[in-house]
């Protein structure tokens, strides 16, 4: 890890966008919505870009909405080293073959990114409110076409949100774009940023090692947890009752323990309950796995069970800073924008981290600012300095600590300690 210096800056042209998404954060917030001018960008440039190794240029917003994008993208090649790649990810609808030239031919990015979450038209409309489809894989088939005029070599990719409305088109989507020409595709989950849209998620927050050892006692339902404490309590008060669901509970514990884990009773129950979801969830990801190896296309899957002892930070493995479009720093996508989310049958409030505006400081200052190197340094070592949630059972007892990231019960500030992105669940183009 470079103590001194960013290797990826993540730059946020825009928080405006052209469509309306219904698993968008930006319809469950109440932000400003502005552009990044080009004098703090042009500053940004000059003082960073010949050192970086990538400019990530997307946050929450479509970047091409931004009447200057591809100035941004012609400064960020004129400043880069030869061998700096440049990246961004859009909704295709704005890619129109006047753009993609000049990106493409005339300045040369490394990598454009579609978010195109089913080969359906009808259902791509439904999901992202005003998309127009058929323009949308025109683009895309343009953008295709172009890859052997490119300046530079070009990797063209596609951008899933899986849920329950698109999960049976994933394999029909590989092979569609295994036939256009592909050469990646990143899939991730759903984050829910209310309660109600929860029921689209195809993933739990417990660990699969915990489900397996407490899975024969899952059965029972909730009868096997109440018996424990009955049998518990009989015994605080003087009755002589056989232990038995206490002992098996205790053994699930033990055995949890020695794995490094914890168990969450109601999680597990509910993970129980959506096991059809989760099992079909599995079988069509195998399925996708081996349609993307037979087409040779590059296959990003997410987790469908979390292992809290696996977790690491996306933005500290790539040594990345984000930059929102009015200068704000912040550590990671997550942390942008204050915002709620449903997490762990909880909802948290997730506040903005910011460390600092590019046009007051330079950004040597803030990525070595003593809060910010602090952070970054706990989060390398993710599993042993950061609890996670989704096994402890505090959680269903309106735990403090879960309530926001202001804290975690190790006294860390900010919290990450129910992070979708350190356990795989939601993925990060970085």
């Amino acid at each position: 890890m470079n103590e001194n210096y960013p290797e990826v800056l993540q730059i946020e042209p825009t928080n405006d966008c052209n469509f309306n998404c219904i698993m968008c954060i930006r319809r469950f917030w109440n932000e400003k919505v502005g552009y990044m001018d080009l004098k703090t960008y042009e500053k940004i440039a000059h003082e960073s870009f010949n050192k970086l190794k990538k400019v990530v240029l997307y946050g929450f917003g479509e970047p091409l909405v931004h009447p200057k994008f591809t100035d941004m993208v012609a400064i960020a090649r004129k400043f880069l080293p030869d061998t700096g790649k440049i990246l961004f990810s859009t909704n295709g609808s704005l890619l129109t073959a006047r753009k993609a030239d000049k990106l493409i031919k005339e300045i040369g990015v490394d990598e454009i990114s579609f978010s195109i979450d089913s080969t359906d038209f009808t259902e791509l409309e439904r999901i992202r409110k005003g998309a127009e489809a058929k323009k949308i894989f025109e683009n895309l088939r343009y953008v295709l076409n172009s890859k052997k005029k490119a300046k530079r070599m070009l990797q063209v990719a596609i951008e899933i949100v899986i849920m329950k409305k698109n999960l049976k088109e994933l394999p029909k989507l590989i092979e569609k774009a295994a036939e256009m020409g592909i050469d990646k595709i990143l899939v991730s989950h759903l984050i829910p940023f209310s309660r109600h849209i929860s029921d689209e998620i195809l993933y739990t927050t417990v660990s699969k090692d915990s489900f397996k050892i407490s899975k024969d006692v899952l059965d029972s339902g909730e009868d096997f947890f109440r018996n424990v404490f009955y049998e518990v309590a009989f015994r605080t008060y003087g009755q002589i009752v056989p232990l038995k669901n206490y002992s098996r509970y205790r053994e699930i514990w033990q055995n949890a323990l020695n794995l490094g884990l914890e168990i969450n009773p109601e999680l597990l129950l509910n993970t129980r309950e959506r096991y059809s979801l989760i099992k079909a969830t599995e079988e069509i990801f195998s399925l996708s796995r081996k349609k993307a190896k037979e087409y040779d296309v590059k296959l990003e899957l997410p987790a469908i069970f979390v292992d809290p002892r696996k977790r690491k930070c996306p933005y500290v493995e790539n040594n990345a800073m984000v930059i929102r479009w009015n200068g704000d720093v912040t550590p990671c996508q997550n942390f942008m924008y204050s915002h709620k989310v449903f997490v762990n049958n909880h909802i948290r409030t997730v506040n903005a981290i910011i460390f600092g505006n590019i046009k007051k400081k330079t950004i040597s200052e803030i990525w070595n600012s003593q809060t910010y190197v602090q952070l970054r340094k706990r989060l390398s070592n993710f599993n042993r300095e950061n609890p996670w949630c989704g096994d402890c059972p505090f959680v269903a007892l309106n735990c403090y600590f879960t309530r926001s990231n202001q804290k975690d019960c190790y006294n860390n500030e900010p919290s990450c300690a129910e992070c979708l992105y350190s356990v795989d669940i939601a993925k990060c183009l970085l």
